[in-house]
């Protein structure tokens, strides 16, 4: 059985799912399909690096019904502020940021149901040492290094290529998950040969 076959029919591990994701632990979507494809790819390269072979990656399509969505706490962030990138470096980062600075907002505790704000890039592995320099105080200068994650687009007048920046929606209850979220279909993406599909 494949991993979106296993979702659908077994819904959501969230023991499995990773504690140190930009909005904390929680179950996330795009409205971004090369997102979604680039995620989908990483995660079969790391199971596969991890356990020798991997489910095939695969972007799955879902329809989120809103309408009990006043019943849960919700957060938004509106653009690529410091205060979105404090949050997301909160969540990667949170045992030795809350260590220091229990006040910054977080969601490690799961504390809002469903956050909606940019996706930081790829990148965030890269700059560790950087946080480690910066001893965790996330200080503005730091946080110029983070930076959201770009996808492109065709636009349909122009038919030139446009770049612009990835929405996520994580959603962090349980029970909004299995009462608001249906999974509609899914695309098995193809991988290169030497990728063993």
């Amino acid at each position: 059985m494949d991993r979106a076959a296993k979702i659908v029919l077994d819904g959501i591990d969230f023991t499995k799912l990773n504690d140190r994701a930009d909005f904390g632990k929680g179950f996330y979507v795009t409205d971004s399909y090369a997102l979604a494809e680039n995620t989908a790819r990483l995660r079969y390269h790391q199971e596969k690096l991890r356990n020798g072979s991997a489910y095939p990656p695969v972007v799955m399509r879902i329809k989120v019904s809103y309408l009990n969505a006043s019943n849960y706490n919700i957060k938004e962030f509106y653009g690529e502020t410091d205060i979105w990138k404090r949050f997301v470096c909160t969540n990667r980062w949170n045992k030795q940021v809350l260590k220091k600075y229990p006040e910054y907002d977080n969601n490690f505790d799961l504390r809002y149901d469903i956050i909606i704000g940019l996706t930081a890039d790829g990148k965030m592995k890269n700059i560790d040492n950087l946080v480690r320099l910066d001893s965790y105080n996330l200080s503005n200068d730091f946080l110029k290094n983070i930076n959201p994650f770009l996808t492109h687009y065709k636009d349909k007048t122009t038919k030139k290529l446009k770049e612009t920046k990835a929405y996520q929606i994580s959603f962090h209850n349980m029970d909004f998950i299995k009462s608001c979220i249906r999974f509609m279909d899914y695309d098995i993406i193809l991988t290169r040969k030497e990728d063993g599909l």
